[in-house]
C-alpha cells in the first residue's frame, strides 16, 4: 500500500511542473539518436570517415542508440499492457481497482505499469554514454544533469497522478539494464579503449591529453 500512500501525499494535478515535464518526459528517446547524428556529421565534415576505425565506431554508436530505445519502448509496451494496471487517476471510489504492482491483471485496457516516461526520460544517460564513448572521459555533471532530469520527470508524473511510485521504478530500471545490455552487445563498453579521439570534445593538445597520457603508461 506503500503507492497509494505515496500518491495520495504528492497528488496535485494541474501544476506547471507536472505538466512541463510531462510533456518533454519522453523525449530522451530521441537524444541518443541526434548524438550519434551530430557525431557523423562531424566525422564527414572532418573526413575521418575515410578512416575505417572511426566508422565503425560511429556505426556502432548509432546501432547502440536504435536498439536501446527501440528495445525499451517495445518491452514497456509490451508489459503495460500485460499488467492492465490502473492509474491512480482512474480508481473509483476509496480507490477501488488499485492493484500492487506485482500483480499483472490482464488486457483491461489500463496501462500505469510500468511508466513509459520513466524508461524513456531514463535513455537521457544515452547522451553521457556517447561523450564518453567520443571523447574517452566521462563527466559527473552530465551524469547528475542526466539524474535531475530523470527525476523531475518521475516526480511530474506522481504530481499529476498518472504513476505510482513503484511504476517509476520499474520504468527506469528497465532503461538502465537495456542500456547496460545495448552498451556491451554493441561494443559500446566492451573495455578496449578506442586509440583515436574523434569528437572535438577535450581533444588532445600536441603533448597530450590526460586521458591519452594514462592510456599511453
Amino acid at each position: 500500500m506503500a503507492d497509494l500512500f505515496i500518491s495520495e501525499l504528492v497528488f496535485a494535478p494541474g501544476s506547471g511542473f507536472g505538466a512541463f515535464f510531462t510533456a518533454v518526459g519522453e523525449c530522451p528517446a530521441l537524444f541518443p539518436a541526434f548524438y550519434a547524428l551530430g557525431a557523423f556529421v562531424y566525422l564527414a565534415a572532418s573526413k575521418k570517415l575515410k578512416d575505417k576505425n572511426a566508422r565503425k565506431k560511429a556505426f556502432a554508436f548509432f546501432l547502440y542508440a536504435a536498439a536501446t530505445v527501440v528495445v525499451t519502448a517495445t518491452v514497456v509496451i509490451v508489459l503495460k499492457n500485460l499488467w492492465g494496471r490502473a492509474r491512480f487517476t482512474e480508481l473509483g471510489e476509496n480507490h477501488a481497482g488499485f492493484t500492487p504492482w506485482y500483480l499483472p491483471r490482464g488486457f483491461t485496457g489500463h496501462d500505469s505499469f510500468p511508466s513509459g516516461h520513466a524508461a524513456m526520460s531514463a535513455l537521457v544517460f544515452s547522451v553521457s554514454d556517447g561523450i564518453e564513448y567520443f571523447t574517452g572521459k566521462r563527466f559527473r555533471s552530465v551524469d547528475l544533469l542526466c539524474f535531475a532530469f530523470m527525476s523531475a520527470v518521475c516526480v511530474a508524473r506522481l504530481l499529476e497522478g498518472a504513476h505510482y511510485f513503484s511504476d517509476l521504478a520499474a520504468g527506469a530500471a528497465l532503461a538502465a539494464v537495456f542500456r547496460a545490455v545495448c552498451l556491451r552487445a554493441c561494443g559500446i563498453r566492451s573495455g578496449k579503449p578506442f586509440p583515436k579521439k574523434v569528437l572535438p570534445i577535450n581533444y588532445p593538445s600536441s603533448v597530450g591529453s590526460a586521458v591519452d597520457t594514462g592510456r599511453r603508461r
